[in-house]
């Protein structure tokens, strides 16, 4: 919204931190008024979920889950998925496909036939470069997803269950929401550069990036399938005897999966195309494929932007599709289907 003179609060901070020099109080300043904004949203997040129990759907007495008939409405529902399936997807990747294949940027024409090209996705193959930097990127993003959710996992269920400092560790994990990439990069970077560990420029300090910039969504991924899964079920396995580790690794974790595998790919996919703190914290041996395709379009390499970017995406669909099946096939075993 920029350059057509749309700004909201993030991008005045953009703004301020692109300055020379950059106005790094200014833009913590409008840090601290999101935070204080995000705070007050929080408070009344807390005070609907005070009551976790009235959101439970996975119950004892013999739950099954059921699919519901939309009966007519499912005409209605498909045509709204169909037109969301054409303008997010479709279209977009129609105008990265004809880019990528042109010698240079030209408007979709019929004029333009004649010049396809494949070259710039020839480029991509044979640069042995990009075989590292998909390599930095799976490492990190990886990384990041198993350890944010491994974390919230727990942190969800301190905060669901309103164990002692459950809530505190909510709103702790919940604040880095606020904090723009830019300004998150920032910070870091300092931290990076007077730390005594050689962390500066190397995968490490993203992967740090990551966790603190993505473990609001782990969090909020976990909670919520806490919610869902009604104490009567561990108040029955202390009953039979189960202590609470027990309870939650043979009762809580298994249901919980679903939310915790949701939340690790989705954390995954956003890790997988940041570009905003790898920008500020690649050292020459650590940069991902969002700088290499920053580093391209500067260049004016639009098309081998849109070739790496169309092979990139469908890397990731395959990954998420397969990740999908996976987990179709595991929920269909736990529930006996």
């Amino acid at each position: 919204g920029m350059p057509g003179g749309v700004n909201v609060l993030t991008t005045e901070i953009y703004r301020s931190i692109q300055e020379v020099p950059p106005r790094l109080g200014y833009a913590s300043a409008f840090s601290v008024v999101m935070l204080i904004a995000m705070s007050v949203l929080l408070f009344f997040y807390g005070r609907i979920s005070r009551h976790a129990e009235r959101y439970a759907s996975i119950t004892g007495k013999g739950y099954r889950p059921r699919p519901f008939r939309l009966g007519r409405g499912r005409w209605v529902a498909g045509a709204v998925i169909l037109l969301n399936f054409i303008i997010v997807l479709v279209l977009p990747f129609s105008a990265l496909f004809w880019v990528a294949c042109q010698p240079f940027v030209r408007p979709m024409r019929w004029a333009g036939v004649h010049t396809l090209t494949m070259k710039q996705f020839d480029a991509v193959f044979s640069s042995p470069s990009y075989l590292q930097l998909g390599i930095n990127t799976l490492v990190v993003a990886v990384g990041t997803a198993t350890v944010a959710m491994a974390l919230t996992a727990a942190t969800g269920w301190l905060a669901a269950r309103r164990q002692i400092g459950g809530r505190l560790v909510d709103q702790l994990v919940t604040i880095p929401l606020v904090f723009p990439g830019l300004v998150l990069g920032v910070a870091l970077l300092e931290f990076a550069l007077k730390l005594p560990i050689p962390i500066y420029g190397t995968l490490w300090i993203i992967g740090i990036a990551f966790l603190i910039c993505y473990m609001p969504y782990g969090m909020r991924y976990c909670y919520a399938g806490v919610l869902q899964i009604h104490p009567e079920l561990e108040q029955a396995a202390g009953v039979a005897g189960a202590g609470t580790g027990t309870a939650i690794r043979r009762i809580v974790a298994p249901l919980l999966w679903p939310s915790i595998a949701s939340g690790w790919l989705f954390i995954f996919l956003l890790c997988a195309k940041e570009m905003a703190l790898p920008l500020l914290l690649a050292g020459p041996d650590s940069q991902t494929i969002s700088v290499a395709m920053f580093d391209l379009w500067t260049n004016g390499q639009g098309g081998e932007v849109a070739a790496l970017g169309l092979l990139w995406a469908g890397l990731m669909t395959i990954f998420a599709g397969a990740f999908y099946v996976l987990m179709r096939r595991h929920s269909a075993k736990a529930f006996g289907k």
